[in-house]
């Protein structure tokens, strides 16, 4: 398993992506990229750090994550990132 605890998985998209994505200074600038200015000024970008991407959802179902982050605001709150790609679009 990789670092951040994905499940193995053989489609070379998935491999890709979660190479990417777990390099701390490319999921930054992605972040920061992405997500609202406001949300950005709000985080201390240095507390980013990977966070395991085994998830439970409702009754204890096992999920995983594509990528988590954890990071703490300027106000020392802990926010969690989570992000899933998608190979096709929702229905």
């Amino acid at each position: 398993m990789s670092p951040l605890n994905y499940p193995p998985k053989n489609h070379p998209h998935d491999r890709f992506f979660r190479e990417l994505f777990d390099d701390i200074a490319f999921a930054k600038a992605f972040l920061q990229a992405y997500m609202s200015a406001k949300v950005c000024a709000c985080i201390n970008w240095d507390t980013l750090q990977v966070f395991p991407t085994a998830l439970f959802g409702e009754r204890s179902k096992s999920l995983f994550a594509d990528a988590a982050y954890k990071v703490e605001t300027h106000d020392k709150a802990t926010l969690l990132i989570i992000l899933n790609h998608e190979t096709k679009p929702d229905s």
